[in-house]
Formats: C-alpha cells, structure tokens, sequence
C-alpha cells in the first residue's frame, strides 16, 4: 500500500537476463543444466575451491617446495654416496698399487691424519697398520724434525702444491734413519685439496756416503794447500 517514492531500499530493475535464487534451485533439484544459456544464479553457496582458495594455494605452494627439498636432498645423498664410494675404491686401488712399490707409501689428510699405509713402510717401522692411523705415523718422527715438517706441508697446502723434505723416522729397532719424503696434492674434481700422497726412501747411507765425501773433499783441498805452501 506503499507508493514506490516511499520505499527505502532498492527496487530490482527488470533485467534482460533471466535470475534465479540459487538456494531455490537446490531446494527443489532444479539442475542447471534445465536453465536458460544466459542465466544469472544468485545466492549461491561457495565451493571448496572458493571457500579454502588461499589455504589450497598455500598447502600445494608447501607441497611442491618440500617435494623439491626433499629431491635436492635426495640427489646430494646420492652424489655424496657415490663420492664415498669412488673414495673407497680409489684407496682399494691405491692399497693394490702401493703395496706392490719399492718405496714407503702414506696416504694423509689435509690434518695430516694417515688413512693408509703400504706394507713397506710398516715394515720399515715395525708398527702394525692401527698404530701408524690417524696421527700414529708421526709419533715415529724424530721430535727435533717434527716442527719442521709441520711448517712445510701447511706451506705447500696453502699454495695447493707438492713437496720435498728430509726428517728422521724411528725404525723398527729403535734407530733413526734419515728419510726423504715426496709429497703430491690429492684433488677431488673441483680442484680442492683433500690430502696428500707421500712417499719415502731411507737416504741415511746416501746422506753417509755425502758426509764422507765432503770430509774427502775437505781433506784433498788441505793437503793441496799444505803441497802449494811446501812447494812455495
């Protein structure tokens, strides 16, 4: 009994389209599908997808980000695995070929820790192979040669390169022979330095047979000496 200027809320203007209330529609089963092509369904009632669209998102986002952490970390365990394993093998090889060579053979870390050593240079020592591990081996250097030795390998592994030193071993009577180490980088595929390989010879007859031969030297360039002053 109203006129239309006294009404307060809006009046639906006649539309083009057809307008359903979507609540009716599932009231009574109406499918859609049963509906005019352009229709316009009001009220209805949000999917799953527009209901938790933010928290589907987020939960795949999470999904997706552990899938790929967890194949990366997959994929380093597998390389380091295989790194291991290419060590090891590595060092079977090494203990084939260094057991069958003239000389005394160490295998060491960049800590000079030992890892291996071939069956001459226990021989030379007379320790067994558990002993010489780790930092065993250099208990066997002679004590006034040991600062030395320290200082020129953190040297050459500072600089990535090999080198050449002379020190004191004990053997396996007790005695200290004269040594003389060759010490090459070992080197994994990006060039960092994991160790060295070392090997020694006994010089102590050689550096003997220098001493007598300087004294020898020594002794002839005196006695030319005394024959000039005789002579003049």
């Amino acid at each position: 009994g109203q006129s239309p200027a006294s009404v307060k809320t809006p009046i639906l203007r006649p539309s083009a389209r057809p307008i359903f209330d979507g609540r009716e529609l599932e009231r009574w089963d109406v499918s859609r599908s049963r509906l005019p092509a352009d229709s316009q369904i009001l009220f209805l009632d949000p999917g799953v997808w527009e209901r938790s669209r933010e928290v589907i998102v987020v939960s795949v986002t999470a999904i997706i980000g552990q899938t790929v952490l967890i194949a990366a970390l997959l994929m380093t365990r597998k390389k380091r695995r295989r790194a291991e394993r290419s060590l090891r093998e590595s060092e079977g090889r090494f203990r084939v070929l260094a057991n069958s060579a003239p000389v005394m053979i160490r295998l060491s870390n960049t800590d000079m820790s030992c890892t291996d050593i071939n069956h001459q240079w226990l021989a030379f020592t007379g320790r067994a192979l558990e002993g010489e591990r780790d930092r065993g081996w250099f208990t066997g250097v002679h004590p006034d040669d040991r600062e030395e030795y320290v200082r020129t390998c953190t040297e050459a592994l500072e600089r990535r390169q090999p080198f050449r030193t002379e020190y004191r071993l004990r053997q396996a009577n007790g005695e200290y022979r004269w040594v003389l180490e060759s010490s090459v980088p070992r080197l994994m595929s990006d060039g960092s330095v994991i160790g060295y390989i070392a090997s020694a010879i006994d010089i102590t007859d050689l550096k003997a047979a220098r001493k007598a031969l300087s004294n020898l030297s020594g002794r002839l360039m005196d006695a030319q000496e005394q024959e000039r002053q005789r002579l003049a």
